[in-house]
């Protein structure tokens, strides 16, 4: 069974939509959040138009990946 059901907009972007509960291990996923491995603080109204997160995501990567 799927959890969720997928809806292609007209602006060629699609929305996601839960439909069901998803039990693992017994335990809930929905609203459940998940922990981020690396914590990038910002304030959106600040941001300028950057995504700071992204930017520290991309830049891990690239170190995990050179080694």
């Amino acid at each position: 069974m799927l959890a969720a059901r997928a809806f292609l907009l007209s602006d060629g972007s699609l929305l996601l939509l839960a439909v069901n509960d998803v039990f693992v291990d017994g335990q809930r996923l929905e609203a459940v959040g998940v922990t981020p491995t690396l914590e990038v603080p910002f304030t959106v109204e600040y941001a300028q138009g950057k995504d700071p997160q992204l930017e520290r995501a991309l830049d891990f990567l690239s170190r995990s990946v050179r080694g």
